[in-house]
């Protein structure tokens, strides 16, 4: 089945009492485009590439992620001004610190189907079996869901970035593979060629066993610049500040 991610509409929140200082400086300087996310470890990475390059025969068009650009998106925020940065950075050490390392895994390919064309990812859920499915009740689930709850909240509370959070929107956890895509073709008795490419996609990582689905420990979360290093290079993510979860043993 495909999935169509629901629509976003800014919500208001409280302003806190205080408000974050700005100067001339602060109003002259550049907007940043960022974003909350965490990183993949290495096996995450390989599997993440090995899944792309099996889907990539299978499409007719497509936007490639950078294997250096993988990445699970908590919030994104959007352009941003200085002020609005160290806001960021505030409400990313307000929330991770509350919360302790935890386990993830891997899951199968999904996709949110688009007029352009369909984002193509893999998902997560919290158990080591190829079967399983990501569930707000399972371990690794709850914990990632409590600690982007945690984020958007830290976030709306600031004075600036709060009213264009939106605490109330459902988080569907992912890692893009492919953006603007075309499927080239459907298989033989699947009408829709994007729901035949899920299904042969998920069927081949359910033969190839645990191994195609790793297990990584999550212990930091990053705010993240995306930019252009060059101009018309490609385009490049950026951790301008990491923050680690509080191992409490």
């Amino acid at each position: 089945m495909v999935v169509e991610p629901a629509s976003v509409a800014p919500a208001s929140a409280t302003p806190a009492s205080t408000t974050t200082a700005t100067t001339a400086t602060d109003d002259a300087a550049p907007l940043r485009r960022l974003f909350v996310a965490i990183l993949p470890d290495p096996a995450w990475s390989a599997e993440l590439l090995r899944t792309q390059e099996a889907i990539a025969p299978q499409l007719r068009k497509a936007s490639r992620t950078a294997p250096t650009n993988f990445h699970l998106t908590l919030e994104f925020l959007g352009p941003c001004s200085p002020g609005e940065e160290r806001e960021a950075r505030e409400a990313l050490l307000d929330a991770v610190g509350r919360h302790t390392p935890f386990d993830l895994t891997l899951g199968g390919v999904g996709a949110f189907a688009k007029r352009r064309g369909a984002i193509l990812w893999r998902g997560v859920h919290a158990e080591k079996d190829a079967g399983s499915r990501e569930g707000a009740g399972s371990p690794g689930g709850s914990a990632l869901r409590a600690l982007q709850r945690d984020l958007l909240a830290a976030l709306a509370r600031q004075p600036t970035l709060g009213s264009r959070v939106d605490v109330a929107a459902p988080y569907a956890p992912h890692l893009t593979l492919f953006r603007q895509s075309r499927v080239a073709g459907a298989s033989a008795g699947c009408d829709d060629p994007l729901d035949s490419l899920l299904a042969t996609t998920n069927a081949g990582l359910s033969a190839l066993g645990p191994e195609a689905f790793p297990t990584m420990r999550v212990t930091s979360v990053s705010l993240m610049w995306s930019h252009h290093p060059a101009p018309r290079g490609p385009l490049s993510y950026d951790a301008i500040a990491t923050e680690p979860l509080r191992d409490r043993r």
